[in-house]
């Protein structure tokens, strides 16, 4: 992916929401598309909702009962109102929820009356699975900032769920938090008790008079989501729209002091060498470290780490990455991932400005060439880590610093020789984030500062920056009765270094400063630094059936934040505008249903057009719940500045791609999904046809298993090989490629109780290329392909095979018998399966036990697609085994 926000230039869509804006009576069609139903009459309507939080009057045991006396004392919330499936009418079955506070925690019990109880979903899963099941949510935003909340869910099962909320309306699972609840079914329903700590809550003592409060029921089996403070489906709003809790002034976290240790150890067994001297068949590793969280009071929190255990439950997955772009991996690391959305920008969100897995990440520096073996650490070594994060009074705060240790590694030639090579240097990575937020919430501004530095006394590392700075101004304005939203970001970055590193960061993809045909670029090997900005700006309504939108987006070439952020792409100027229409109100066929088209501009900073598209999209779903969706894109012809990695721009042909999606009712035992991916080029033979699908079947309550194979078939034309010289001059080498991937995921989860679980990951990945033609660019810039390229004729091109199979093209442009160059084909072969069996074990509250069974095995050759053949050679391979046991051990102080 290189970008997720795309935009254009087409000035029809840009003026479409502007012109409709000024249409009389847009507004009142606006109102009207929400509804006139309670709940639904304005932005100040669902807010309205006010509870009291009453002070408990003796103990509560959570155990799911509702029976202690303390609970008459609470005040009752009810007259629940549906988000789905009949948006707007009242909850199909009453629920009534309390809420009191001990000054130490706050309780939420809830009575969930059912007509049916016997139909009650209670499904087990592990913590966290957002399994089809009974769920009560209740959400809390603590700074009445009406953008942030932190979310509690359980469902009939006791199965607990925790999420954080961000931007509004933005779920983030990843975050978890330290309480207690239990679930009992009765002749009446269901009901459930919540024991949240208060050191669990982000809040300021005595900042606000009220908390923002939500409270939210799932019926599975027709799908029904309820809320206290309604909340519609059509519009980009959730915490903004939350009721309140009022007479939280007299709460306060206490110290709020968590200490976490953890022990691990770890044997890995694998084939190696006997002549490796790094290496032994079975490797044992024990590590042990603490992570630290501790109230600031004024509603900051500071976290630490020392010796953190960042190992991951499952590896990043195989890939086949031909582009000259690398490829986002997600933030799986809890210490990154906790507290992850304050240093966010509102707008530039994607590409992100800090990427927190640069911190940490593969040495960048390789050992010498001529090593036969070499002991080079996967990962950079992070000595220690803390950031402190706090909202007080509108404002955000949060400081971040890491750093990652120098990284050596031994090697040993073939000849015998040992040496030693740093690999990656003392690195020092810092964030910094301030935000103010005015207007409740509906506006604000911020900022986000990153750096990195580094010692680079090694001379073998001055290809690497020594520093890298980037500094964003963001921030977001809703006006219209806060139905419109603007959102802007500007960023600047700078980097410097070794004239080496600059010269390296200058030709790097999505620079290219080299190109040939770019009067706007300029090659200057005798830089140290390098200057770049980004700008971005968003428009668009959040509340209505109507959607409409616009953005603009502009990244300078000398933009680089790949240091501690990502860079998918530079050197751009994009617009974009969309509208579509939502219904979910059901009728004689849609249960809801949407429809939609968008158009985009993208051009270099110069004017070349990269991309100018529009594009159909309709998306339902039935009165039966199966929905589906199709959609189809237009690209016309344009240019492409990368793909001969610094050599000039190419013409790229114009292609047509769509795209058709069917899913099943997921309230059943066995249910499915589909889904068919198709791309056609003009006047080429290239194409692409992926398919995906999954199975799942539910046997019991406890066991769930899930199947998800897919399979693509590619041709592409004029895939990037290299270049070649020849008598002085340079050729740009591109050839036509059939390529070809199965795999398949495959899960089994199996839940003993809520605390006590088993799963297992399988991956099989088979993918394979092939090259067929051989091209060289003759003219760039001509439309026809023929002009384009010069396709080697079979009487200029002879093919062998190396000893190593590999095969070589000979090449004879001159046609005077001898070969002008020699190149070999690109053929590739991945053959990779990776398993995984975990057993989690939450033996207290925040306390777990895992034991994790790892393997994994990989290969490679360059023989052609045959995946029987393939599927022998991948379970013939020899992999590796690694068997690791973690404890940790929560401590609330």
């Amino acid at each position: 992916m290189r970008r997720a926000l795309r935009h254009s230039r087409c000035f029809f869509f840009l003026l479409l929401p502007f012109c409709g804006s000024l249409i009389p009576g847009w507004a009142a069609a606006q109102e009207a598309a929400t509804g006139n139903r309670p709940g639904y009459g304005g932005a100040a309507a669902a807010p309205g909702r006010t509870l009291r939080l009453e002070a408990a009057t003796g103990d509560i045991r959570v155990d799911g009962g509702l029976d202690d006396a303390a609970w008459s004392a609470a005040h009752v919330a009810e007259g629940f109102v549906q988000q789905a499936p009949d948006e707007g009418a009242a909850a199909s079955q009453p629920t009534k929820a309390y809420v009191l506070t001990d000054g130490r925690s706050l309780y939420v019990g809830a009575r969930l009356t059912d007509a049916d109880p016997g139909a009650i979903v209670a499904r087990l899963a592990r913590r966290d699975q957002d399994v089809l099941s009974d769920w009560f949510y209740v959400y809390i935003d603590g700074h009445r900032d009406r953008r942030s909340a932190l979310g509690f869910g359980v469902n009939a099962a006791g199965v607990q769920r925790d999420v954080r909320i961000a931007d509004d309306d933005r779920v983030d699972a990843s975050w978890d938090a330290v309480w207690e609840s239990a679930a009992r079914r009765d002749v009446d329903g269901w009901t459930v008790e919540l024991r949240i700590p208060l050191s669990q809550l982000r809040f300021e003592p005595g900042a606000t008079e009220e908390w923002g409060l939500q409270l939210e029921r799932r019926i599975a089996r027709v799908n029904e989501r309820s809320l206290w403070s309604p909340v519609p489906l059509s519009g980009d709003r959730f915490a903004s729209l939350f009721g309140a809790l009022r007479g939280v002034q007299s709460l306060a976290p206490g110290r709020g002091i968590e200490l976490m240790p953890y022990a691990a150890v770890r044997m890995t067994g694998e084939a190696v060498s006997p002549d490796d001297p790094f290496r032994s068949a079975l490797q044992p590793h024990a590590a042990i470290g603490a992570d630290l969280r501790a109230s600031l009071g004024s509603g900051f929190t500071l976290s630490a780490t020392l010796n953190p255990d960042f190992g991951q439950v499952e590896a990043d997955p195989a890939v086949v990455n031909l582009s000259a772009f690398e490829i986002f991996q997600d933030e799986r690391r809890p210490f990154f991932v906790e507290g992850g959305d304050v240093f966010q920008m509102a707008l530039p969100s994607w590409p992100p400005l800090f990427y927190s897995r640069r911190i940490g990440r593969s040495p960048q520096a390789g050992v010498p060439g001529d090593a036969a073996f070499a002991d080079a650490p996967a990962a950079s070594t992070i000595l220690g880590a803390a950031k402190v994060i706090g909202r007080t009074r509108g404002w955000t705060l949060g400081l971040m610093e890491a750093v990652t240790a120098r990284e050596t590694a031994p090697y040993l030639t073939a000849a015998g020789e040992a040496g030693e090579v740093v690999v990656e240097p003392l690195t020092s990575h810092s964030a910094a984030r301030v935000a103010r937020q005015f207007r409740d919430g509906r506006s604000g501004i911020g900022f986000l500062g990153t750096a990195a530095h580094r010692d680079l006394a090694d001379e073998r590392l001055r290809s690497l920056h020594s520093a890298a700075y980037a500094a964003g101004v963001d921030g977001w304005h809703r006006f219209a009765g806060d139905a419109i939203e603007l959102r802007f970001g500007a960023v600047t970055s700078h980097v410097r270094g070794d004239s080496t590193a600059i010269l390296r960061t200058q030709r790097a993809a999505g620079h290219y400063f080299q190109r040939p045909d770019a009067d706007h670029l300029t090659l200057d090997p005798s830089r140290t630094s390098l200057f770049g900005t980004s700008i971005t700006a968003r428009l668009q309504n959040v509340r209505g059936s109507w959607r409409w939108g616009t953005a603009v987006q502009a990244t300078s070439p000398g933009y680089e934040v790949a240091d501690l952020g990502f860079n998918p792409g530079l050197d751009y100027r994009e617009a974009m505008a969309w509208l579509r229409y939502e219904s979910y109100t059901p009728g004689s066929l849609f249960r809801s249903w949407r429809l939609g088209s968008a158009g985009m501009y993208e051009g270099t900073t110069a004017g070349e057009r990269i991309e100018l598209t529009g594009d159909l999209g309709f998306h339902f779903q039935l009165l039966n719940y199966w929905g589906g969706g199709i959609w189809a894109m237009r690209h016309q012809p344009a240019w492409e500045p990368h793909q001969l990695r610094g050599g000039p721009a190419l013409r790229k042909p114009g292609r047509w791609m769509g795209s058709f999606s069917v899913d099943s009712d997921r309230r059943r035992s066995v249910r499915g999904e589909a889904f068919l991916f198709w791309e056609v080029e003009d006047d080429t033979d290239g194409y692409r046809v992926n398919s995906s699908a999954s199975l799942a079947v539910r046997p019991s309550p406890r066991l769930d298993l899930r199947v998800g194979p897919f399979w693509v078939l590619q041709r592409d034309a004029s895939q990037f090989i290299g270049t070649q010289t020849v008598a002085d001059e340079t050729l740009y080498l591109v050839g036509g490629v059939d390529r070809a991937t199965i795999a398949a995921s495959l899960r089994a989860d199996y839940t003993f109780s809520p605390e006590l679980s088993l799963q297992l990951y399988a991956r099989p990945y088979l993918a394979a290329g092939r090259y067929h033609a051989l091209r060289e660019v003759a003219d760039p810039h001509a439309d026809a392909f023929d002009t384009r390229f010069r396709t080697y004729g079979d009487d200029e091109v002879a093919v062998a095979p190396r000893e190593d199979g590999r095969r070589v093209f000979h090449v004879d442009r001159d046609g005077d018998g001898a070969a002008d160059f020699q190149r070999p084909a690109p053929d590739f072969n991945l053959r990779s399966f990776q398993l995984n069996v975990v057993a989690r074990w939450q033996y207290s509250p925040g306390s777990t036990l895992f034991a994790v069974w790892s393997h994994d095995r990989e290969g490679r050759s360059p023989e052609a697609a045959d995946f029987g053949r393939d599927l022998d050679a991948l379970a013939g391979l020899r992999g590796r085994h690694v068997l690791m046991v973690k404890a940790s051990y929560w401590l609330g102080l």
